[in-house]
């Protein structure tokens, strides 16, 4: 499995959405971690406490792929010439 940062992200993106979900039910966030994220995402405790804390994931992973969309456009037009 490659390891980027679109990767990273959209791996943040799901662990807090579980998060989300379960924190409603009144759920702490060590058995959420216990029973729902460490087997399906096989991360560390600690990896788990560093994705709680990125700010706006969906909104950094919309901004990464506008930039490669970009890249990708410009390389278009300069190999066209």
């Amino acid at each position: 499995m490659g390891y980027n940062r679109r990767y990273y992200l959209k791996q943040v993106i799901k662990v807090q959405a579980i998060i989300k979900q379960m924190e409603k039910l009144g759920i702490p966030y060590t058995r959420i971690y216990k029973d729902y994220i460490e087997d399906q995402f096989d991360i560390s405790y600690s990896t788990y406490t560093n994705y709680l804390t990125v700010s706006d994931p969906e909104d950094q992973l919309k901004e990464l792929e506008e930039n490669i969309y970009k890249q990708k456009q410009l390389k278009i037009k300069k190999d066209a010439k």
